[in-house]
């Protein structure tokens, strides 16, 4: 077997104990009902209509049924679905069954919870509390429990899965991992619903088993985190059953955000906000005594409302909660909505037109609120008791200035950055989200982290891979593939001293793709190359192509040094102010200038402009010139507006033509580019999260309608298709599914037959693979002094390509995102992502070098 190395060696408050025990687990587990004297409070949908209902807590405000995991905690493997109808636009009363909850001050039996005895009597410790800087520079890998490895056999990923494959985590040689939420929750959100944050889902497993992750992980110098979700709680939560009960104006709904309506007996929402999901922020609830009584935000899907960080009992409780997690030896944290825990006090309306379905902006009032820095000290007050733990926040913050708040020294020790996971795969776009993620960390002394994908967001290889078709006749015809002998055709130099333009300066071609130029891309989508990287030839394929690009690669450009690249542009700018100097100097009249020089012009145009003041009877010189003045100056205006109206046209019909036109996914270019990327990723200072499967290539899966889960496709009205597409189960050995993901084949998202490929089987002795070249990546990562330094000095590089070096340990990275090979700059390759050509870096690839 072919190795790297022989040596491998959201959280919401749960009710208070009045005694100061222990927390007792206060809810059911996936739709487990324990008996309860008191029903729930029905509710009205958002238009305001009455739900008849005793027993339903909320009802959907959607048309669809919605599924809801139930689990008891006695039979992982068993499932049953809990059904809630919605009111029909009509105002129908319709029932829907769902059993009582405990009281909050109720303890369950001990079949309904294990939290009893759930705090250890000795606390454990970190993994390493003598370490409190490890998370600068570590690589953290996320799990998605349902998707990772199931050994129940109930297709649906758990603890224990995750227990069977440290080994793999080691051989990877990543040092943290990162669970999503394994908290007890209904799974509306796949767990991003608390309905007990001090206990185990029995979906993956218990306190037990998790005791034992924690324990082997350690043993095995990998470190384990998992996701806090302070923003909002289920809506099956103990605390908010009991808001329900006790009415307006009471101590318990002041635990969440409940607001009277606007309008005519309060019949509209408090506000305009929409939901992150899709549809109204607000729901209504029926009080009482029948009558349709005020509203709740869920900033999420309706099962989630906001909690109230204004009120003190809302810490008290997370405290708890932290305090719970970190005296079992957990880690630290990865704080879900980190930008959204406070609310403005007047929750003013939002711009609708600027936000979308799973999307904020800097000036959206539901996120980033000042107040929200205080919660993060808290926070950090009670991580830092524990030495050796750390946390990191879910920050979508696009400016430099507010993102470097959430890191100063007593907030957050890390900010989940998306910014290169967002960047598009050309240069300029690269570069950008390079430079302004360091920006912003380095202004308060933060450490920078980079991501290529998660669980929210399209997996990188889908991204690169996407290709635009446009339909419209205007476009140009799509190039034809290259042909050759496998020699391309010239190419451009990485050399030290010759002047170059910076990288991604370039204007895009026209009828360019999402992530750069359409026939650069037909030039690199070399069939055999991507199948020589995976050793996956498809019969048939063809031999390497050859560019028949003659008008870029025939010249001969260099990427230089960050110091020749300096002194280019200090050149440049002295010969531009030089240039200005002599524009702005008089003409010299001893020798005669020809017609068809611009002086001459100029002195034409001025000679008419005197004649014309001279002749006016009318009007004296001064006023002339002020006439001409205000003419030349309607005239610009009359320009300018007919260019903005044309851009807006242009603008336009852009968005008109894109909704015509045809996507395709290339998934072996897809593959390379993400290969390349990986490098350049890794070659950065800072911390690195590698989403699960990242490390096998995996692409987005193409899921048919009727297996879509994310409540994202019910609430869109089915017009977002939302998250699935990259959660679905990791394939480990075999030739068709479930890939030993599980003993069944019946997993809860369907894993495509195609992904034999992509297994860990069939790429774990393959030293081309793309999960070889992680664990290769990443080993010389942690071996080499070349990685060192907090930020990255520029080469200046011909059009397609950029390369930077670290400001102290000097490792080189170069990235070629054209169609043509380009020869590297000085120094020793460590590591490619694609075999060189003819010694030269090849397209959609990226280069180590020191």
């Amino acid at each position: 077997m072919t190795t790297v190395s022989d040596e491998t060696s959201d959280v919401v408050p749960a009710e208070p104990d009045p005694d100061g025990g222990p927390d007792p687990a206060l809810t059911e587990a996936e739709g487990d009902s324990p008996a309860d004297d008191k029903a729930g409070d029905a509710v009205t949908d958002e238009a305001g209509e009455h739900v008849e209902d005793d027993d339903a807590v909320v009802v959907d405000e959607t048309e669809a049924e919605t599924d809801t995991d139930a689990q008891s905690e006695t039979d992982v493997e068993s499932e049953t679905d809990v059904e809630s109808e919605s009111v029909d636009e009509t105002g129908t009363d319709v029932e829907s069954e769902a059993a009582d909850e405990p009281e909050a001050d109720e303890h369950p039996t001990d079949d309904e919870s294990d939290t009893d005895d759930a705090i250890p009597a000795v606390a454990v410790p970190q993994l390493d509390p003598g370490n409190d800087a490890w998370w600068k520079s570590a690589i953290f890998y996320q799990i998605y429990p349902r998707s990772f490895s199931d050994l129940s056999g109930d297709g649906i990923g758990d603890l224990a899965g995750v227990i069977d494959k440290l080994g793999y985590l080691e051989l990877l040689g990543v040092d943290a991992i990162w669970l999503s939420p394994i908290m007890r929750s209904p799974m509306a959100d796949h767990g991003y619903d608390v309905s007990d944050p001090r206990d185990i889902d029995p979906l993956f497993g218990d306190l037990a088993i998790f005791d034992e992750l924690i324990a082997e992980a350690h043993d095995r110098d990998i470190r384990v985190t998992m996701d806090l979700v302070p923003n909002h709680t289920s809506d099956q939560h103990a605390w908010f059953r009991a808001a329900l009960d006790a009415g307006p104006g009471s101590p318990e709904r002041a635990r969440y955000i409940f607001r009277e309506g606007r309008g005519d007996n309060g019949d509209e929402p408090p506000n305009n906000w929409r939901s992150v999901f899709g549809g109204p922020a607000w729901r209504r609830v029926t009080e009482a005594d029948g009558t349709p009584g005020q509203w709740y935000l869920h900033i999420f899907a309706p099962e989630q409302p906001d909690l109230n960080w204004e009120n003190p009992e809302v810490f008290e409780d997370l405290e708890k909660t932290l305090r719970f997690w970190l005296d079992r030896g957990v880690d630290g944290f990865r704080i879900d909505v980190a930008h959204g825990m406070a609310k403005p006090a007047d929750l003013p309306d939002m711009d609708l037109e600027s936000v979308g379905l799973l999307e904020n902006d800097d000036d959206d009032p539901r996120f980033n609120n000042y107040a929200v820095h205080e919660i993060h000290r808290k926070i950090r007050k009670v991580i830092d008791e524990y030495p050796g733990a750390a946390n990191v926040g879910e920050i979508w913050v696009d400016d430099n200035e507010r993102f470097a708040e959430y890191l100063r020294p007593d907030e957050l020790h890390l900010g989940f950055n998306f910014r290169l996971a967002k960047a598009t795969f050309d240069p300029r776009s690269i570069r950008e989200a390079i430079e302004n993620s360091l920006e912003a960390v380095l202004s308060v002394g933060g450490t920078p982290t980079w991501t290529l994908s998660n669980h929210d967001v399209d997996r990188e290889v889908t991204r690169y891979g996407r290709i635009v078709h446009p339909r419209s006749e205007s476009d140009e015809p799509a190039p034809t593939e290259p042909e050759g002998d496998g020699a391309f055709e010239g190419g451009r130099a990485f050399e030290d001293g010759e002047a170059t333009a910076e990288p991604g300066n370039e204007e895009a071609e026209p009828g360019s793709e999402e992530n750069g130029d359409e026939a650069e891309i037909e030039a690199a989508a070399d069939v055999e190359a991507v199948a020589t990287v995976e050793d996956e030839t498809e019969p048939g394929s063809g031999d390497t192509t050859e560019s028949d690009d003659t008008t870029e690669s025939d010249v001969t450009k260099a990427i230089e040094a960050p110091e020749a690249a300096e002194a280019a542009q200090a050149t440049e700018s002295t010969e531009s102010a030089d240039e200005a100097d002599d524009e702005a100097e008089p003409e010299s009249t001893d020798e005669p200038e020809t017609a068809d020089e611009p002086e001459a012009t100029e002195a034409t145009e001025a000679a008419e402009a005197a004649e014309a003041v001279e002749t006016a009877d009318d009007l004296e010189t001064a006023e002339v010139v002020e006439a001409e003045d205000e003419v030349e100056a309607e005239e610009i205006a009359e320009v300018e507006d007919d260019l903005a109206a044309e851009s807006t046209a242009a603008a336009t019909a852009a968005v008109e033509d894109e909704a015509d036109d045809e996507v395709e996914i290339d998934i072996d270019l897809g593959i390379l580019r993400a290969r390349a990327m990986l490098l350049v990723e890794l070659a950065l200072p800072g911390s690195v999260f590698v989403y699960n499967g990242a490390e096998l290539g995996l692409p987005n899966a193409d899921l048919p309608d009727e297996a879509l889960q994310d409540p994202v496709w019910e609430r869109s009205g089915h017009t977002e298709r939302g998250r699935d597409a990259c959660r679905v189960p990791l394939p480990w050995e075999g030739l068709e599914p479930p890939f030993g993901f599980s003993s069944t084949a019946d997993t809860w998202l369907p894993i495509p037959e195609s992904w034999s490929r992509f297994t860990v089987e069939a790429q774990l002795e393959d030293v081309d693979s793309t999960l070889s070249l992680y664990r290769q990546a990443i080993e010389l990562r942690y071996a080499r002094g070349e990685f060192e330094g907090d930020t990255v000095e520029w080469y200046g590089a011909p059009e397609g390509c950029l390369a930077f070096r670290r400001s102290v340990g000097h490792l080189i990275c170069a990235l070629n995102t054209s169609g043509a090979p380009v020869a590297l700059p000085p120094g020793e390759v460590l590591l490619t992502s694609y075999p060189l050509i003819d010694g030269q870096l090849a397209p959609n690839s990226a280069a180590w070098l020191v």
